[in-house]
């Protein structure tokens, strides 16, 4: 997979710049994340965008220059796996199980390379594993948190 296509799902879609609707954010999010709840997508979206004028479309709160930017770069982000050596603090490294930004086998590296890490891979979930299975993820976290 080449690094620029980590920012779409497998089908190529993204999300919108701009929508007349929260509704349609909503949608847009349940199509990139078909494991969520209609619930938090739409929680989602009405966080993660804003009307700038009464009669105008949403746009979104964060800023979109990053994701401009990235794909003028052609995918080139900063190398920061040699830096994972000095992450000193235990370290949980959480994944979904069907994630298509973190891949199984960096998941394994992130943790060989980081001295006191561990991974876990949380099941029916792919980028937000909080949101798309929180019990499961709450248990994870309280388990890590007990050793």
């Amino acid at each position: 997979m080449e690094p620029r296509d980590r920012f779409l799902d497998s089908k190529g879609l993204r999300l919108p710049l701009q929508a007349g609707s929260l509704d349609k954010i909503a949608e847009a999010i349940q199509t990139l994340y078909p494991l969520l709840s209609t619930e938090i997508c739409y929680d989602l979206a009405s966080r993660g965008y804003k009307k700038e004028s009464p009669d105008g479309p949403f746009v979104p709160k964060y800023g979109t220059r990053m994701g401009f930017n990235f794909g003028k770069m052609e995918g080139i982000m900063e190398d920061l796996w040699p830096l994972m050596k000095n992450v000193t603090c235990p370290t949980l490294i959480v994944r979904g199980e069907e994630s298509p930004f973190l891949s199984r086998e960096e998941a394994q590296r992130m943790s060989a390379m980081i001295p006191q890490a561990a991974w876990v891979e949380i099941p029916g979930a792919s980028h937000m594993p909080v949101q798309e299975n929180p019990d499961v993820f709450n248990r994870v976290i309280s388990d890590f948190l007990k050793e």
